[in-house]
């Protein structure tokens, strides 16, 4: 698998970093990457920031990124919802995705929103959830960030975007289209930006849902951390479909399996 490499994509929380701390051997994997000739590059469900204030956080954490080595879930939605043309959104969401929203011209209100759209938001309230509430029952349609439970920081697991909709699709019956990982809509853009199928990319993930999902939907080649969200009695009980092409404790790990296989 590793021979057939061109580019590597990478999810950040949980793999690269956990919180404001690298993960063990994030530093030397990227160093090694680059080192093939590869492209390392990085695929995040971040719903709160655009690839600028991703690459600068890991640039700062010693990996040095550029801008457009990055996508996130947050570009993804200003993306999709600019092709859908609203004049009024709902938003429940980072000041980041306020900010975009607002500079495309975008009302962002509640009452009589178009859409309801729903990212990451570390300052939510029962107040946001009853005006999501409100926007979906007035018939917004309903857009989210994806459907992670967790994210990954220091030393836990903070509540994920995936927590905020299962709220509001408990209380409404309605579920969103979400823009972020697994759908296939982030894989492709790094393809294209890329220009490489998808057999020539490995995916590397800490999540079951989100990122090993993508993989398999999508053509990739996957490796699954052990340094997020999944626990190895989690992967114990995956059917055999459903197991990645190689799981590693952490980057550090994968490295060294790589290293192995080529020695």
């Amino acid at each position: 698998m590793f021979g057939q490499l061109c580019a590597v994509l990478l999810d950040l929380d949980g793999v690269m970093y956990r919180g404001a701390r690298l993960c063990n051997g994030a530093r030397e994997f990227v160093e090694f990457v680059r080192g093939r000739g590869l492209r390392p590059f990085f695929l995040s469900n971040n719903s709160r920031a655009g690839a600028n204030v991703v690459a600068a956080k890991l640039t700062q954490l010693g990996v040095p990124v550029a801008d457009d080595e990055v996508i996130t879930a947050a570009e993804l939605l200003v993306e999709y919802m600019g092709g859908q043309r609203p004049t009024s959104v709902a938003l429940i969401g980072s000041d980041w995705l306020r900010q975009q929203f607002s500079a495309q011209g975008w009302e962002v209100t509640g009452a009589g929103a178009e859409y309801l759209v729903v990212g990451l938001d570390h300052e939510l309230t029962y107040d946001k959830l009853r005006m999501g509430v409100d926007a979906l029952l007035a018939g917004a349609r309903f857009i989210g960030a994806n459907r992670d439970p967790v994210n990954p920081i220091e030393d836990t697991l903070e509540p994920g975007c995936g927590c905020i909709i299962a709220a509001l699709e408990t209380a409404t019956g309605r579920r969103p289209l979400c823009i972020g990982k697994p759908s296939l809509r982030i894989l492709r853009k790094a393809l294209v930006r890329l220009n490489l199928s998808a057999g020539q990319t490995l995916m590397v993930g800490d999540s079951l849902v989100s990122d090993m999902l993508m993989a398999r939907r999508g053509g990739t080649h996957s490796a699954l951390l052990l340094s997020g969200q999944t626990t190895p009695d989690m992967v114990a009980r995956l059917p055999s479909q459903r197991q990645p092409d190689v799981v590693a404790e952490d980057l550090g790990a994968l490295l060294r399996m790589w290293q192995v296989n080529i020695s």
